[in-house]
């Protein structure tokens, strides 16, 4: 579960971040664009994939996300063992998360706490084809 609660600073907004290479240069552009949150989950629930780190590892992995905007919260299926699961074993951690889709006009890097749950009924929810090709036993699968 990443959640994305908002800091008081933040004003109802998400910062998203393009960066573009310049010909013959060795320096890049960056450009911060600021959209409402009604854009951003719009856009993210049509994004099927993203990249998530957890923890101290600067590792990012490719994870399927599901959104849940009310909750303002992207939950993931994830299996034992990997980096984002073993970094919340102790507890919430801190997550990033970063999608990218020039089709749906998305570019964002979000920030949050990621936190495991065994709420069955929330698996039964957001279980889907991307979470069935990564476990053989289907929801009951041990891993």
């Amino acid at each position: 579960v990443l959640d994305r609660r908002p800091h008081p600073d933040d004003r109802n907004t998400l910062t998203a971040g393009t960066c573009a290479a310049l010909p013959r240069f060795s320096r890049a552009i960056k450009r911060e664009i600021v959209m409402s949150e009604d854009v951003f989950w719009d856009r993210i629930k049509a994004i099927n994939a993203g990249m998530l780190a957890a923890g101290e590892s600067p590792r990012f992995m490719p994870m399927s996300h599901n959104t849940d905007r009310e909750g303002r919260t992207l939950w993931f299926v994830a299996a034992r063992g990997t980096d984002p699961v073993a970094a919340a074993e102790g507890g919430q951690v801190a997550a990033a998360y970063i999608v990218a889709d020039a089709s749906r006009g998305l570019y964002a890097h979000v920030n949050g706490t990621l936190a495991l749950s065994d709420n069955r009924a929330k698996l039964d929810e957001i279980w889907n084809v991307v979470a069935s090709s990564w476990f053989e036993g289907g929801k009951d699968d041990p891993d």
